[in-house]
């Protein structure tokens, strides 16, 4: 499948057609998932070859841009190239993964599907060759299913080649959400939970079909078709493990406008990058305005603290967390994030709470969902006459939610404790009633609950 010449070459693979032992349907390879990735390829200048093990090529339905079910009817770029048979010619001359040699290639992309479910696992030949690509120095991308074969893959030491690496594949949340739309079960797998039973590695993902690729080292993955179409990072070797933006919405309405309460205690702003810190906290030493403050690198940040405020846009948690995830075990995190998506609606469609999310990144963290339900007017002067507003929060782990609770209530809030990290769910909505009521609805962004008790 070679294009014009150019200096870096990539391998593309893709699934044999197959049967799906669950379905019992034919399935094969995602059509975007191949020709998004050429196009992007061949825009870079990089000439592409695709093979596949021995047999002929063929797409899943769904993929196609004409399957009379519409999946995929948006897909113009793939019915360009089904159209085209200069194109379609380039698919009938796919050589076989037999003899390949990765010092030809300068990268390898294998392409997903919903055969690689039932033909990459237990296929060795593929696994070792997409090792071999690892071990030789080259970019080695998978994209969606495809990602399963990572489950298996081994080093010629006999370790995984995804231990201590973070990746990326099909979620959870979007096999539900193919399930749904055909009204079964339609894989055999999910690559989500074979992954998290691994040990040593951190498998990761954003909300389902948003664009997100995972980059740590020479491994390069992406979520599913919508993270496939991005030249960059795929055609020259990465320097260091590197997340892609998420694009989707999200909103923290509870950021903290007012200083926390006096303690003996320091305070460190944390930043991905110490340039990215606000211009008034950017230097290492106390903030002119709050002396006790100070401007530290996120892992600098994170070593020191008993007590980590989670308040990045929801979004970077992806990006950000798995990287920390071994110091901030053990540590109290407190978790003001909110998922908001198109129309405020809830960003992970209500299928778990963003504060699960974040437990998932942070296995070892303590987590406690706080400062979350209202807007920042109502941080930066908790005052009301007589009545401290009730802040509500929650979490699985009494000390933490004991510290969160202090916190709380130094703040001038009155701490109300809804039960363990499950009803984070139920604030997150809270939160979402909060912004239509206030943001949407017309009333004072000094609307706060409270809490009466009977006796």
């Amino acid at each position: 499948m070679d294009t014009q010449p150019a200096s870096k070459k990539i391998l593309l693979i893709a699934a044999n057609p197959a049967v799906s032992s669950v379905t019992g349907w034919p399935v094969g390879f995602w059509w975007a998932e191949l020709t998004h990735p050429w196009w992007a390829f061949t825009e870079a200048g990089s000439p592409s070859t695709s093979a596949a093990p021995p047999a002929a090529l063929a797409a899943d339905g769904f993929s196609d841009p004409e399957d009379a079910s519409g999946y995929s009817a948006h897909d113009l770029l793939s019915l360009g190239f089904k159209k085209s048979a200069k194109h379609m010619a380039l698919l009938a001359d796919t050589a076989s993964i037999e003899g390949v040699e990765p010092a030809d290639y300068d990268a390898v992309f294998v392409v997903g599907g919903q055969s690689p479910m039932f033909t990459f696992r237990g296929d060795e030949r593929l696994q070792r060759l997409v090792v071999a690509f690892h071990e030789a120095g080259k970019v080695t991308g998978l994209v969606c299913h495809a990602t399963c074969l990572l489950l298996d893959a081994r080093t010629p030491g006999g370790q995984l080649l995804v231990q201590g690496k973070t990746w990326t594949g099909f979620a959870n949340a979007e096999e539900r959400f193919a399930d749904a739309y055909v009204g079964q079960r339609i894989q055999p797998f999910w690559i989500e939970d074979e992954a998290r039973k691994l040990p040593e590695t951190h498998f990761v993902v954003e909300q389902l079909f948003r664009p997100f690729a995972v980059r740590d080292g020479l491994l390069v993955t992406g979520q599913q078709q919508y993270s496939a179409p991005r030249p960059r990072g795929w055609s020259s070797k990465p320097s260091g493990a590197e997340r892609s933006p998420c694009r989707s919405r999200s909103s923290a309405p509870a950021t903290s406008a007012r200083p926390w309460p006096p303690t003996s205690r320091r305070r460190a702003m944390m930043s991905p990058s110490p340039r990215a810190a606000p211009p008034a906290t950017a230097s290492r030493g106390p903030s002119p305005a709050h002396p006790a403050w100070r401007a530290l690198p996120l892992a600098e940040a994170v070593e020191a603290a008993e007590v980590v405020v989670l308040a990045t846009p929801f979004s970077a948690h992806a990006a950000v967390l798995p990287p920390l995830a071994d110091r901030l075990a053990g540590k109290v995190v407190i978790d003001c994030t909110n998922p908001v998506g198109p129309g405020l609606s809830h960003g992970l469609r209500s299928e778990r709470s963003g504060s699960a999310f974040v437990q998932a990144l942070l296995p070892g963290a303590r987590v406690v969902k706080a400062f979350s339900i209202y807007g920042y007017e109502n941080f930066e002067d908790p005052t009301w006459a007589g009545v401290p507003p009730a802040l509500l929060f929650c979490g699985d782990d009494a000390p933490a939610k004991a510290t969160a609770a202090d916190l709380i209530r130094a703040c001038g809030f009155d701490p109300v404790d809804v039960g363990g990290l499950a009803q984070a769910l139920h604030l997150e909505h809270m939160t979402l009633l909060w912004i239509r009521m206030v943001r949407a609805g017309g009333h004072s962004p000094r609307l706060a609950w409270a809490a009466l008790r009977g006796r």
